[in-house]
């Protein structure tokens, strides 16, 4: 290995080095004078804060305990309750021209939220409380991720106007959604199905039984695409061969 190489970096001028030293023995000066003296009151702090540490909490710093209790004071100055957030909420629904569907589910979903904590501080409301509660109703994964998204929307727009610190609902995990196999239905029920169908919607219902329809092309004008002969031996069927169909539909 080489020798280390030490460079020195220096100023330009003598008034840049003098400036510098000015500013670096004002700012020592004021941290010196402001932290020097330690009042009585914080100095019984720390003895508290070293004879707690010795009764098994060594693995906590003085810093971890600090900015703890200075998270619980700045949440005490949060005073807005989950009612009034939900009331902000239908407002701004409201004012940006929400469907009337979408108003009826926000109104279902967060009068049980409300509930349950619409007296509560906001910003008091945990992550695990509002999981434990959403586990509580007993809902499928899709409902549980629905009634998070909605719950989530309230403490979202609290955020955004300095009403709360965090959004509990984004620690929440969400439920693994399985989806059901399709089940394949016997000619007997797909008998009964047509059977009760309206007219117009029997070519698409044949259609979806013998060759597949994706849901996207579902609400397309089927009807006006394919002509269908409903015989005991005719299907037309433009993607696929024709498949017979049994004589008792």
């Amino acid at each position: 290995m080489g020798a280390s190489v030490r460079r020195k970096t220096y100023f330009h001028t003598r008034h840049e080095a003098k400036s510098f030293a000015a500013e670096r023995k004002a700012h020592l000066a004021s941290h010196g004078a402001r932290h020097s003296h330690i009042a009585d009151e914080e100095r019984a702090a720390l003895i508290r804060f070293r004879a707690w540490i010795e009764d098994g909490h060594k693995d906590i710093s003085l810093m971890d305990v600090v900015n703890a209790g200075i998270e619980v004071k700045e949440r005490e100055s949060y005073t807005s309750t989950v009612h009034q957030l939900i009331a902000v909420r239908f407002s701004q629904a409201k004012k940006k021209g929400s469907s009337l569907r979408h108003l009826a589910d926000l109104e279902s979903r967060l009068a049980r939220f409300s509930t349950e904590f619409g007296g509560r501080i906001a910003a008091d409301v945990t992550s695990v409380e509002i999981e434990c509660w959403l586990h509580g109703l007993g809902i499928s994964p899709v409902s549980f991720a629905n009634y998070k998204r909605v719950i989530g929307s309230i403490f979202s727009c609290a955020l955004r106007q300095g009403e709360i610190s965090t959004n509990p609902t984004l620690n929440i995990g969400r439920p693994k959604i399985i989806c059901p196999a399709h089940a394949i239905i016997t000619s007997r029920q797909l008998k009964s199905l047509l059977k009760a169908a309206a007219p117009e919607l029997r070519p698409l219902l044949v259609l979806q039984a013998f060759c597949g329809v994706r849901r996207a092309g579902q609400s397309g004008s089927l009807g006006n695409t394919f002509t269908w002969t409903l015989g005991p031996h005719s299907s037309n069927c433009p993607a696929k061969s024709p498949k017979p169909i049994a004589a008792e539909l």
